[in-house]
This record gives structure tokens, C-alpha cells and sequence, in this order.
């Protein structure tokens, strides 16, 4: 008994803590993270970007990533404003709303928010949101007293025009950011042109932050740099790219159906004219033909080499490594791979359903440090400069807007149609829920049917049970 009670005691202590946290044959090689995570900024970022730049030219599914992204987040039209104002009796503000929404659209068009002279808001917002995911950061400079009309303009930085390799402990300045005693930014340091390399810290300039938006998603409380969203999955994308390249290249081989020429003992006076010449070494070079047959020489023979490729487990070894990889983007396998084999309804409704749930996530997180933002720097001199005629007093009252990202068309129509109705109907939904999901505004949705309707009874036409008719006419 008293060596049991030992071996249980034994036992029991060596399992107390974390498993995960013992160092074992199994953990001798697993790190972890270094405590300071802009230590290990410093040292990967610009590694992480200029792979990840990679990935997005050279392989199809980060650039099928980078291409969702743009599409579910930002959409064809961009994220729509729908400014909330109200009066102190807590009515629509309506003259307001409708003014602020107007010159917004007039200043966000083609040519004249972008500094560049080149891209619409929407442009730059697709622009902004890829860079973000690609390379982990981007940077917003507001240029205020630009020369258009609307005194107002922004141009999108890459993350090369902070320099990584800018630091100052005694400024407290970190990869390029000074900052005071709370972490808040004071001013950045940036390229005034494009760097000719990570290493350059050449031709600098501060810029106080009231000009600069950097946008990057933290994961750490005192993180100052934004590092690749696929960081997480780079090493299995590369090595899958190379495994397929390899068997793309064995079956190439395989369906050449090589070989080697053989010869005897007795045959080694007989010399081989065919082929199509030899190599510098003497080995003979034969260019395959489709039905071409050949006579060898006595004591020739010809072996062929069976290349046993496309394997077998190709198909299923690739679509394990890809619903890694899908998880690690937060997409679903489906889509990223363009497989719809063995999908059903119900499958696929779910991982449709799941992923926007995603894309609303980070719609709304772009839409707080992107959108909103570039909106009150803009607010704020619309109404200086009086291009808005309202009183800047009241700019906190202004500010109050909603950004509408992009909806979706529902998976089954007629099932998610009746759905919202009886979730209408149960008191379980809003009209104006059910129009935000699918990216529309119900005020809109109310004027249009509004206007509709004025211009049905200016024609005479009645809609009953869901068939138009025309008055006096003959059903």
C-alpha cells in the first residue's frame, strides 16, 4: 500500500498547473511569444508584409482572399452614410441629414477626395481594406486646405512610409510613432516619398498625428504596429504551393510516359542512330511524337519509367491543407476554394451565415476607425468654411451618423423573405432591421415606395394580390 499511495501522490503532483506550460519531448521546440510584442514587431513585421505581398501576386487563394474581403466588407458601392441627426424633440433633423449626406457624395466622387486626383471614396476604401489585410497597417494622411472646393482631401499610405526601423527610447519613439506616457500617438515619422528599402531612414518628416489615421487591428494591449492578417497561415499556404507545384510537375512527367535507352552485353559494337542527337555527356535525347514506332538495333532496349502521378491522395490532402487555411482567414472552404462538391442547403447556409457574421464584424470595426474619422475631419471644415449651412456649434449633434455596409442576397429567397415577415409580425425584428442586414436604409425604402406609389395613381394602375391592373380595364 505505501508504495501506491507514493505512486498516487506522484502522480497527482506532477499534473498540477498547465499541462500546455510543462516542458516535455513534445514541447522542447515550442517557444511561445515573447512578453514584449512589439519586440517581436521590430523583428517579423517587414518579413510578414513582404511575404505576404508575395502571396497576394503569386498564389490564387490569397488573392481570392484579398478579393473577398474588398467585396464583403466594402462591396460595389462602398459603405453608405446615413447621417441621424435630431431635433431637441427627438425628431429626424431632416434638413440636416439631407444636406450633410449630399456634399458627402459630392465630395467622395472620383478625382476629388483622393489627393492623388485619381480614385473615388469608394476606391479608397477597397484600396484601404486590402493593404490592411495584406500588409497589417495602413496610414490615412488628411490633408487639410487642399485645392478643391471642399478645402478637404486624403491620401493612402503603405505601411513602408513609417519606418519600422525608426526608434528613439528617449522620445518614446516606437518603429516610427511618438508617443506620450499613455501610449497615445503625438506625432508620426514618415517617408516623404516612397522608400527604396526597409532600411532607409533617408529624407523624414514629422507629421503631428491630427494628420494621420494609422489603422491596424490590436491583439495586444500595447501593440503599436499592425502585423499581415494571413500571417497565421503563410507557411502552410507555401508549402501547399509547393507541394502542388511538385505534383503538377510529376504529372506532366508521368503523362510523358519517359524512359531509358538499355544496351546489352552482346551488343556493345551496335551503335544507336535514332533520337534526336545526344547530350555533352553522350546520352542519347529523343523528342516524343504521338504515334511514332520505332525499330531499335540489335541489343537495344527501351525501359519506361512509370511515374505513379496525380496520386491518388492528392484531392483530399489538398482540401484538408485548404480548410486550415480557410479557418485561419475566417472564410469559408467553400468559397476560398471554389469546391461545391458534397454541398447542401442547409451546409451551405450555415458557413454562408457564419462568414457574414464575420464580414459584419469587421464592417463595422472599418467603419469606426476608417469612415468615421475621415467623416469628422471632414465635418469639421465643411462647416468652417461654411460649405454646410448649419451652425458649427452644434457639430457634435452633426457627428451622430450611421455607417450601412454592404447586405447580402438571401440564401433561399422565399424561406428567408417569409422568416423576417413572421419575425416582423412576432415583434422580434424591425423593419429597419431586416433593411440593415440586407445593407438598406428604410428611409429610402419609404420614400421610394412613397414616390411609387404617387407615380402609380398619376397613371392609374392599382396593385391587388400581387397583380398590377390597370383602372377601367378588362380583367
Amino acid at each position: 500500500m505505501g508504495l501506491i499511495n507514493w505512486f498516487l501522490k506522484k502522480n497527482k503532483t506532477s499534473k498540477r498547473g498547465f499541462e500546455a506550460a510543462k516542458s516535455t519531448r513534445f514541447t522542447a521546440r515550442w517557444f511561445g511569444q515573447k512578453v514584449d510584442i512589439n519586440e517581436t514587431l521590430k523583428n517579423d513585421i517587414i518579413a510578414l508584409r513582404s511575404r505576404a505581398r508575395d502571396l497576394a501576386l503569386n498564389n490564387p487563394y490569397i488573392s481570392k482572399w484579398l478579393s473577398m474581403i474588398a467585396a464583403n466588407v466594402v462591396g460595389q458601392n462602398g459603405i453608405m452614410i446615413q447621417p441621424r441627426s435630431k431635433n431637441p424633440d427627438g425628431s429626424s433633423d431632416n434638413y440636416a441629414n439631407k444636406a450633410i449626406a449630399d456634399l458627402w457624395w459630392r465630395w467622395a466622387k472620383a478625382g476629388v477626395c483622393d489627393a492623388s486626383g485619381i480614385g473615388s471614396f469608394a476606391d479608397l476604401e477597397r484600396l484601404a481594406i486590402t493593404s490592411i489585410a495584406r500588409d497589417g497597417e495602413i496610414f490615412v494622411r488628411l490633408h487639410r486646405g487642399y485645392q478643391n472646393k471642399y478645402g478637404f482631401a486624403i491620401s493612402i499610405l503603405e505601411a513602408d512610409f513609417c519606418p519600422v526601423n525608426y526608434n528613439n527610447a528617449d522620445k518614446n519613439i516606437i518603429m516610427g510613432i511618438e508617443r506620450d506616457q499613455y501610449g497615445k500617438p503625438i506625432a508620426y515619422y514618415m517617408h516623404k516619398k516612397p522608400p527604396k528599402s526597409s532600411n532607409d531612414l533617408t529624407d523624414i518628416e514629422r507629421i503631428e498625428a491630427d494628420a494621420i489615421l494609422h489603422i491596424f487591428k490590436r491583439d495586444r494591449a500595447a501593440q503599436a504596429r499592425g502585423a499581415s492578417w494571413c500571417a497565421n497561415v503563410m507557411n502552410r499556404i507555401n508549402i501547399l504551393a509547393g507541394y502542388e507545384e511538385a505534383e503538377l510537375i510529376a504529372a506532366r512527367i508521368g503523362a510523358s510516359k519517359m524512359g531509358f535507352y538499355t544496351q546489352s552485353a552482346d551488343a556493345l559494337e551496335t551503335t544507336y542512330n535514332g533520337g534526336d542527337g545526344t547530350d555533352a555527356a553522350g546520352n542519347i535525347l529523343t523528342e516524343v511524337e504521338p504515334g511514332i514506332l520505332e525499330q531499335l538495333p540489335a541489343g537495344w532496349d527501351f525501359k519506361t519509367a512509370d511515374f505513379d502521378h496525380p496520386n491518388t491522395s492528392y484531392e483530399a490532402f489538398v482540401k484538408s491543407i485548404l480548410r486550415g487555411i480557410a479557418s485561419g482567414l475566417n472564410v469559408s472552404y467553400s468559397v476560398l476554394s471554389g469546391d461545391l462538391e458534397g454541398v447542401n442547403y442547409s451546409s451551405i447556409r450555415q458557413g454562408v451565415l457564419e462568414e457574414r457574421d464575420q464580414w459584419r464584424v469587421l464592417q463595422s470595426w472599418f467603419a469606426d476607425q476608417f469612415h468615421q474619422k475621415i467623416f469628422e475631419a471632414w465635418l469639421d471644415l465643411q462647416l468652417l468654411q461654411k460649405n454646410l449651412n448649419l451652425p458649427y456649434i452644434k457639430f457634435d449633434k452633426f457627428c451622430d451618423v450611421v455607417w450601412l455596409g454592404r447586405g447580402w442576397q438571401w440564401v433561399d429567397p422565399l424561406k428567408d423573405t417569409n422568416s423576417a415577415i413572421a419575425a416582423i409580425g412576432a415583434g422580434l425584428k424591425t423593419g429597419s432591421q431586416v433593411a440593415s442586414e440586407g445593407g438598406l436604409d428604410i428611409e429610402e425604402i419609404y420614400e421610394q415606395l412613397a414616390a411609387e406609389k404617387s407615380l402609380r395613381e398619376k397613371h392609374g394602375i392599382t396593385i391587388e394580390n400581387d397583380l398590377i391592373t390597370e383602372k377601367g380595364g378588362d380583367d
